[in-house]
This record gives structure tokens, sequence and C-alpha cells, in this order.
């Protein structure tokens, strides 16, 4: 519990329902947890301290000696928690032109570094990337069409191009415009850090695995990547399911971070069968419905990976299915919404009490013959007529991803039923 928490904690224990006294009230309001300070930066001093991510040195033409050097005596570094740099050609020119027309630009957040004297990014990454990769000249500033002006130096086969120092007083705009910075530092103990990357992201297009990645030093997100990386589940994760956790701070995109989350959460939350708790509503990529739960304790390691690998088994032994009806792609296997989440639940409730190589495997014989209708249906797995569509009763679908908790065990039902009915398999 943080320290605010506990305050609250505390003072709540003397509370009635009257109306709290100014000391009662005092007592919930959190502390203070950084310390802010100010500075201004000069687009020259940016340029030259700020280390960008391999791939922009790699565009700028650097070698790894060169990168490792720039390394040791750049201030400003970008943490890994942060998304990769998506800003088009169209927004980085709009930045160039606002500073040369003196517009005012939102300030930059950092916190400080692991290394003494330097600090890392936590807001105005696109910015800093932006400055930094137009003062190694990958792009030039455009005043008007056909008209190319580099920051200091042509690239070659550039036409109609010059640099800033051909306009002495434009380079000296350009170099000396300053940008805002405020410098976050920890008071608290709390890693306060990823909260305020959020909140500062909050009106922005974050994916649910850049919140993901940003939580990384949660219980649940730094149990996925050791667990994503285990000898024994890294091929056939990918192969599968296409979960890739592997080297993702190389990675721009990283949304199979969401599925691994959601099955390991999936098979650690105490199970509830009733569908009017909800439980189900863990069984799905959504960042909003797990974030509440990434700090709590997870089953043991080993039985998580028993049950990876148990889930893995079935898809690797099923039928291989036809990809033109779209039964056997990954992004398939990975889907909640589909067979996946019903399993999950399924070999939930089959643990309940206790795991047993006896159940495991009676699960896996049932799932496969399952997964075999599944694959083997002549119809789209989308259309209507698919065997995998019969559990969508009611109001439930396909598409209800959000509501996965309410609908979860009327679809391992209806699943169930269409299978004993229909193809006399059942339910052991």
């Amino acid at each position: 519990m943080s320290a605010a928490g506990a305050v609250a904690a505390n003072a709540n224990d003397n509370f009635s329902e009257d109306k709290l006294t100014i000391t009662q009230l005092s007592k919930l309001i959190p502390p203070q947890s950084i310390s802010r300070e100010t500075r201004e930066m000069s687009i020259r001093d940016i340029i030259n301290e700020f280390h960008p991510r391999d791939k922009d040195y790699k565009d700028a033409g650097f070698d790894n000696k060169h990168i490792n050097y720039r390394k040791n005596k750049c201030l400003l570094f970008i943490p890994i928690r942060q998304r990769y740099f998506i800003w088009n050609n169209k927004l980085q020119h709009k930045l160039i032109d606002s500073i040369i027309k003196n517009f005012p630009i939102p300030s930059v957040i950092l916190s400080q570094g692991v290394q003494r004297g330097t600090f890392e990014q936590e807001d105005g990454q696109q910015r800093f990337i932006t400055l930094w990769r137009f003062g190694q000249n990958l792009f030039p500033y455009r005043p008007y069409p056909n008209v190319n002006i580099y920051y200091d130096k042509i690239p070659n086969g550039a036409s109609n191009a010059y640099t800033m120092k051909d306009i002495p007083a434009l380079k000296y705009r350009m170099d000396d415009y300053k940008i805002h910075v405020i410098i976050a530092k920890k008071i608290s103990g709390d890693d306060v850090l990823p909260e305020i990357f959020e909140r500062l992201n909050s009106g922005k297009n974050l994916s649910d695995a850049d919140k993901f990645w940003n939580q990384q030093k949660t219980n649940v997100v730094s149990n996925a990547l050791k667990i994503g990386r285990h000898p024994t589940l890294v091929e056939p994760l990918k192969k599968i399911f296409g979960i890739d956790v592997v080297d993702l701070e190389s990675k721009k995109h990283r949304t199979t971070l969401c599925s691994l989350v959601g099955i390991i959460i999936g098979l650690s939350k105490p199970f509830v069968s009733e569908s009017k708790t909800k439980w189900g509503d863990i069984l799905t990529t959504s960042y909003a419905k797990h974030c509440d739960y990434l700090n709590m304790d997870i089953a043991p390691l080993d039985e998580i990976i028993l049950g990876i690998h148990t889930l893995l088994d079935v898809y690797k032994n099923a039928h291989p299915g036809d990809k033109d009806l779209g039964n056997n792609k990954p992004s398939i296997n990975r889907a909640f919404t589909r067979s996946l989440g019903v399993m999950i639940y399924d070999l939930r409730e089959r643990t309940k009490d206790g795991i047993t190589s006896n159940i495991i495997q009676a699960f896996k014989d049932y799932w496969i013959k399952i997964l075999n209708i599944i694959r083997t249906d002549t119809h789209h797995i989308d259309h209507p007529g698919h065997f995998s569509q019969r559990m969508y009763i009611d109001k439930d679908s396909s598409r209800k991803n959000t509501n996965i908790g309410m609908y979860i065990s009327q679809r391992h039902s209806e699943l169930c039923k269409v299978a004993m009915t229909d193809y006399c398999i059942s339910y052991d």
C-alpha cells in the first residue's frame, strides 16, 4: 500500500458517518510524490545531448562504435516503457515550422536517470526524436514546395537543397529556440513514474500494449515477460499463438503482450464459475479490464507454464485447419472470444480442486476433438453457420469481447451441448 493509502486507511478507521472534521479531512490529502524543477533547453543542446533509439542512429548512418560513444556522452535517454516513434512526415515538418515561426511548444517532462546527471524522457519523446532527426539531416524543412532546407548538411541526391547555414539568421533562430523542461524528482519510495506517463498520455491514443509495457514493473506484466521468454515456451507461443515477447524493447508493435497478460490472469485469478460474478471479464486483451489486477498474486510459475503448455498442446495436436477459412491463424488461436477463452474457463473449472495428470489429459482429449470440428467446418469461422458461432446465443456474439465475463459460462455450456447433441462428443 502506498503512503497515501496508508494514511487514508488509518484515517478511515476513526471516521463516522458524520461530516468530517478538518483534521480528519487533512489526513485524506495524499502527500506529494515528486518535486519539480524547471529549466530551458535550446534546440542545439537537444540535438547534441539527446540519445534516441538505435533505429534512428542507423537511419542517420551511425555505426555501433559511434552509437556506444554517444551513449556514454549523452544526457537525455528514452526509458524502455515509452512507445516507439510514430510521427509521420507532416507532423515532423509542423514541429520545425512552429520553431521557425517562434510558436510556443508544450513543456517536456523528464525524470532523473539511473546515472547521476542523466535524465529520462517521460513526455515529449516524439518532439525530441523529431528534432534530433532534423539535426541529422534526415528530412528537410520546406517553407515552399520544392524548396528543401536541411539543418547543416545536404544529403546525397537531394535536389533544390540548402542548409540553414546558408541563412545564418535562420540557423540561429533554430538553434537558440528554447523549450521549457520540467524535471520530476521522486520524493517517496513508490514508483510513480509509470502513473505519470499514463496520465500524461491519457488524452492520446496510447494502445493497450503501450499501457501494459508501461506497467512492466507490476507483478503480472513482469512475470508475463518472464514466462513468455521461458525456453520451452518461446517457439510454440510464437508459432501457434503468434505471441512473441522476446526483445520487446526493440519491437515497434507489442500487441501480443496483451494476450499473454490475459492468459496469465486467466490462469491465476481465483476461479468462480457463476456468470453473475463476471469472473470471465479477465479473459480479454483489454487494459481497462486488467489494470486492477496487475499487482495481484499469480499462480505458481510452474502451474502457469503447465497451463500454457496444455493449451498449446491442444492447438498443436488438432487438425491443421484451413487458412482460407480463417480457423487456424495465430490471431484466431489467441482470440479470447473464440475457443481460447472458453478453453481457459473449462481448464479452470476442471482444476479448481487441484491439478492432476488425468485431468490435464482429459482436457486435452476433449478440446482436440472440439478444435477438430472447428477446423474442419466448411464455413468460414465468421459465418453464422460455423460450429464455433453456435455458442453465441441471445445477445451474445463473437464481437462481445468487452462483455465476455457475462457470457463465458453460457458459451461454455452451449459449446459442450452442441458438441454432444450434434457430434456425440461427451464432456468428460
